[in-house]
């Protein structure tokens, strides 16, 4: 993340009325959507029981405390804060490890991992040369036949090719009457982080060139309209030959 969006989410975390759905970017009502990230995630990752799991900016640990269960063992990595509130939530320390700092200047870890996650964070970084040092960072640590998923990554060209449907102009006006009754997301009252990139089409397009470039697969996956912005968001999954 870009320093200013990691401290953003390091102070929503530290807000204890703000629920752990919040702390992971999403609205309190998306609660039962985000449930419906697991079962996409261990189909698109190939989960088993012998797998070793990162995942990049785990926040509470919404998604790496299930996982954990599906795996041999899971790491998680985000700030101090969002993981003890990880800790609180009872993660069994057989199955969750945890290593607090911002992953484009914290040491990476001395291992390496069949499967890597990275869910809801490179829209957070300032430019497509940080993205691409972000992810080959996290690509160095995939072992020869592992997979990462780069998830949940909002194209907004994506998201006006939606937004312009019939479907997609029904579906906004309920999200529109959602977000008016839920109120000011936790994240409103921070500084605005107005340097991110733009995630668009030719932003997604780069990024798997680039990984191709380097000798991994890489493979552009859509999300269900089940889940939390499913209609307006895709994956890109990242394969190593073995």
């Amino acid at each position: 993340m870009s320093n200013l969006s990691f401290d953003n989410y390091t102070a929503v975390a530290q807000k204890k009325i703000v629920s752990n759905t919040e702390v992971a970017g999403r609205y309190g009502f998306q609660d039962v959507a985000e449930k419906a990230i697991l079962a996409d995630l261990v189909r698109k990752l190939s989960l088993d029981g012998s797998d070793t799991l990162l995942e990049v900016g785990c926040g509470p640990g919404n998604l790496l405390i299930p996982l954990s269960y599906w795996v041999a063992h899971g790491t998680g990595i985000d700030n101090e804060i969002a993981l003890a509130r990880l800790n609180a939530r009872g993660a069994d320390a057989a199955r969750v490890t945890t290593l607090a700092g911002n992953f484009l200047t914290m040491p990476l870890p001395t291992r390496v991992y069949s499967k890597i996650l990275v869910y809801s964070v490179i829209q957070y970084l300032d430019t497509l040369e940080t993205a691409l040092a972000f992810i080959g960072r996290a690509l160095s640590l995939l072992q020869p036949g592992g997979r990462m998923l780069l998830g949940d990554l909002p194209n907004s060209d994506k998201k006006k090719r939606w937004s312009s449907s019939s479907a997609g102009i029904e579906v906004g006006a309920a999200w529109k009457q959602q977000i008016n009754a839920a109120g000011e997301h936790p994240l409103a009252d921070l500084p605005i982080d107005a340097k991110l990139v733009t995630v668009n089409d030719q932003f997604v397009m780069n990024i798997m060139l680039n990984a191709r470039q380097a000798g991994v697969e890489s493979y552009l996956l859509s999300q269900s309209p089940a889940l939390p912005f499913g209609n307006s968001r895709e994956d890109i999954l990242f394969v190593r030959h073995k």
